[in-house]
């Protein structure tokens, strides 16, 4: 689509229109939030229009995302704006190879410059499974330094995925990856190509050898007038070698012969065996007399280089036996400046690359957001890894190459292994586990009470892969692929009970077999000794396991005590590496890890006295004397509203340990508790009860969506409630047929509505300026909306006199004065009256975790308390295969 220059796309300002491609139009832009010029290619149209072009036009962002090189333009993001789609990449200042071209051709020196560049950044792509397909001269780019940028993989495609053939447009001939199409650009196409075949890497060499004789000769390898004569010529022409220049090194000659070989079982195999004759320096001697004695040390090179690369690979595919290697044990403390590991409501903050070598943790700075950290394990630094903040239960996709992570926002998300531009998977309103198939599938825990669901990698709407039963089990959590991606294993919480309770399933994908392999477990992981590892309290157990028959072979027996490990999720924190390793936080089991404490305006705190429990969601009821909370686990298992009696120190259960209940609110007369029910059995649902229990519960309302009760209107004939899956804020009226329809409908998340004392006003928390804020708007019409909060704000609630509302940013808590008539409101400037580290809810922006007394006067808050049988430090475990074998032996 043509876009007017001077629009604004996100923060990108669009400044001029650099050029058209077939895969899209190339403008020049202004990010006006970082200050720096870029480019940006948005998706045409047409093109738009078609799933499958946008789906290549995302897939293209992800595959360049994955590439970092001197020699590669850099993509820093994917934007999406009033459905415009576009990539926003490093604009490189300077001509195109092409344009170079039109001048003639390249001196010597200059051209082979070019060539190593060239060279090495297509080797870069193959080596992370991505080739471009779609080299020529256009599609580089010279700097007034003389640095080669090679421009646009935008039929890049990683090479396990389904081949592509049949001619279509030209001169950049595209469709989509199905039988019959060609991808690329006519004059470059490899023979293969050209016949509708896979294209590999030797296909990227093939295009090198076309762009490097170009430059040397100032014309085309392979021309027509049209693509039907380019394409014989490639299939049945050769270039003229006679225009080559009569002093080009035979070497050189004849490496390009070589990579323009018809048959690519001829050609080079390997862009990285050109790059090393490009840098050989005998090999670029310059040409003499052709005597036989030369014409074999050419031959003699090039045999030479294709052999070590031939040999490499054959020993990768034959490798020698090696003796076992010693178990190896070692400590990763945190770096200066890393307060803690993120741990919060039980979710794995580790994970170990597939082969062992890399170790990722969730960490953060202080009391500020967490972060996911990257280190090596043979070297001693970790690294932050860009564009996770905020991120939870990190896992990795099976090569390694990329790291999937719950958000904060609530989605699945993935990043490469070295960092930079995030990709949105789907939506997730809490992580329970997640784990990433061979067949780039994610098999994943998206929210309470539910079973495990499935979603492609690459994005899309997930569908339901596997359900509990309703009786004997509530929920699925945690699950693990088995090697093959053939099957999985997964954790079976128990209806009405915890994890104590819980059994280690597993389901073969094909035939969906079913099997409970141990009682009393969770948390497992496969290890390639032919052990299933797996978590009991805070030990590690082991249990030889066939992975054909999925029976296990003996009994359980442990091999690690002392790991972290939270009851309430049955989730330890550790993590294995199917080739032998095992990474894992030293510590103990928990469950009650927050405290109730007052905290005045001043900020001076005082226990309420209430014990230890994992609370969430305080409410006191209007006249302050009672207190609704839920609590997640711990030691009483369920997740369930219990009520606190301040007076009397009384804590009792409100809701049965059958519910999944959350989000309580005292109706105005302080007579019921309201609350939701999020899970299958029964379904979710808006139920209320009188706090005295005089009366069981009432349902007021089923809803397929997953609500957040947020308030009641004075009169209590109106109840605000968020659905967390879709971010948008719903109204329940009390009328005779008491109906839920939505109120605010907005693409951003919406969170912590709550309608003022005088029931004029609606207050909540949106992102929709790429951070929380708190608004108000007039209630129940919509009208004007007003931005109280200046600096991010979230989890808004209002005194109980409607003079202030109060927010919190981070650790600070917030007061702002609430003034006006009519619809039009007066508020104040934010007010800061406190800062320290209280609990806050563990999604961005979420619901309040804390309540204010009727005067105004204290703040009911909850503490995290730490937990003393934890470590700041991970273990890691190498080599551990044998140690296995010896402790856990097959019978």
């Amino acid at each position: 689509m043509s876009i007017m220059i001077g629009t604004q796309l996100g923060s990108m300002s669009i400044t001029a229109l650099i050029g058209k491609g077939g895969m899209g139009e190339v403008y020049r832009a202004r990010d006006t939030r970082l200050k720096r010029d870029v480019a940006i290619k948005v998706l045409p149209d047409e093109f738009a229009r078609d799933p499958e072009r946008v789906s290549r036009f995302h897939r293209e962002a992800q595959l360049l995302a994955a590439l970092n090189h001197q020699n590669i333009a850099q993509i820093y993001g994917f934007e999406e704006s009033g459905g415009t789609r576009c990539i926003v990449m490093e604009l490189v200042d300077g001509e195109t190879l092409q344009d170079r071209l039109k001048r003639g051709p390249i001196p010597l020196d200059e051209a082979l410059a070019i060539a190593k560049q060239i060279a090495d950044a297509l080797r870069a792509a193959n080596e992370k499974g991505v080739i471009h397909r779609d080299l020529k001269p256009a599609n580089v780019k010279i700097t007034s330094a003389g640095t080669g940028k090679v421009l646009d993989f935008g039929l890049a495609k990683a090479f396990q995925e389904q081949p592509e053939s049949v001619p279509a447009d030209s001169p950049t001939l595209m469709s989509a990856s199905v039988a019959g199409v060609i991808l690329g650009t006519a004059a470059y196409m490899s023979p293969e190509q050209a016949k509708g075949r896979t294209a590999d890497k030797r296909s990227d060499v093939w295009a090198f050898g076309a762009v490097l004789y170009e430059m040397l000769t100032g014309q085309g390898a392979f021309g027509g007038e049209d693509v039907a004569e380019t394409l014989a010529a490639i299939l049945k022409g050769n270039p003229d070698w006679n225009l080559l220049p009569a002093a080009l090194p035979p070497t050189i000659r004849t490496l390009i012969e070589r990579c323009l070989s018809k048959d690519r079982y001829q050609r080079i195999t390997d862009i990285a065996v050109v790059q090393f004759l490009l840098n050989e320096p005998a090999i670029l001697a310059p040409a003499r007399a052709p005597s036989q004695r030369s014409k074999l040390f050419v031959v003699l090179s090039l045999v030479v280089a294709m052999t070590a690369v031939a040999a490499a690979v054959w020993f990768l595919a034959h490798p020698v036996p090696v003796p076992a290697r010693p178990v190896t044990r070692f400590s990763v403390v945190l770096p200066p400046g890393l307060s803690s590991f993120t741990i919060g409501q039980g979710r794995p903050a580790i994970a170990l690359s597939p082969d062992g070598t890399r170790l990722v943790y969730g960490a953060r700075i202080g009391s500020g957001n967490s972060q996911l950290y990257s280190r090596m394990v043979d070297q001693l630094d970790a690294v932050p890894i860009r564009g996770t903040e905020g991120a939870q239960s990190p896992f990795f996709s099976p090569d390694g190459q990329w790291i999937g992570f719950f958000s904060q926002d609530l989605k699945i998300k993935k990043v490469p292994v070295g960092g930079g531009t995030t990709f949105t998977v789907c939506d997730a309103i809490a992580g329970g586990g997640a784990t990433w198939l061979p067949d780039d599938s994610i098999i994943f825990r998206p929210g309470p009470a539910v079973g495990l669901w499935r979603v492609s990698a690459a994005g899309g709407t997930p569908q339901e892969f596997l359900k509990p039963d309703g009786k004997s089990e509530s929920q699925f959590w945690w699950p693990e692929a088995l090697p093959g991606g053939k099957a999985i294993v997964f954790t079976i919480q128990r209806t009405g009970g915890d994890f104590g309770d819980a059994a280690v399933g597993a389901l073969r994908l094909d035939t969906r077999q079913r099997l409970v392999l141990v009682e009393g477990a969770a948390h497992a992981h496969y290890i390639s000794s032919g052990h299933l590892v797996f978590t009991r309290g805070g030990q590690i157990l082991a249990v030889p396991f066939d992975t054909a028959t999925l029976q296990v072979k003996g009994v359980p027996v442990p091999v690690i005590d002392g790991v972290l490990y939270n009851l309430a999720q049955g989730a330890a924190q550790f993590a294995a590496s199917g080739e032998g390793s095992i990474a894992y936080i030293p510590g103990s089991e928990t469950q009650d890890n927050r405290t109730l404490v007052w905290v005045d305006r001043r900020g001076a705190v005082q226990p309420v006295g209430a014990p230890e429990r994992n609370y969430e969601y305080p409410r006191l009821s209007p006249d302050g004397q009672q207190m609704a909370v839920r609590i997640y686990g711990g030691s009483d298992p369920g997740t369930d509203i219990w009520l606190y009696h301040f007076a009397r120190r009384t804590l009792s259960r409100f809701t049965s340990k059958l519910n999944d209940a959350e989000t309580p609110v005292w109706t105005p007369d302080g007579k019921r508790v309201a609350y939701a029910v999020t899970g299958i059995n029964p379904a979710r649902q808006v139920v209320w009860k009188f706090a005295d229990g005089t009366a069981g519960d009432e349902v007021l309302v089923g809803s397929e969506r997953h609500l957040h009760l947020g308030g009641w209107s004075p009169k209590g004939d109106a109840l605000v409630a968020m659905a967390t899956d879709a971010g948008n804020i719903w109204l329940l009226q009390m009328t005779d047929k008491r109906t839920l329809r939505p109120l605010l409908q907005t693409p951003y998340q919406t969170r912590a509505a709550t309608i003022s004392p005088d029931g004029r006003w609606l207050a909540y928390a949106s992102n929709d300026t790429n951070r929380f804020e708190v608004y108000v708007q007039p209630f129940p019409n919509l009208g004007a909306r007003y931005q109280i909060s200046s600096e991010g704000g979230a989890e808004p609630i209002w005194a109980k006199n409607g003079r202030e509302l109060f927010y919190r940013n981070g650790d600070k808590m917030m007061a702002v004065t609430i003034g006006g008539r009519g619809d039009q409101l007066e508020a104040g400037t934010p007010t800061l009256l406190f800062e320290g580290q209280f609990a806050v809810s563990t999604v961005s922006g979420g619901d309040a975790w804390y309540d204010v007394s009727p005067d105004g006067k204290r703040f009911l808050m909850l503490k995290n308390e730490e937990t003393p049988s934890s470590s700041a430090s991970i273990v890691v475990v190498q080599n551990w295969t044998t140690e296995l074998r010896r402790l856990a032996p097959a019978k």
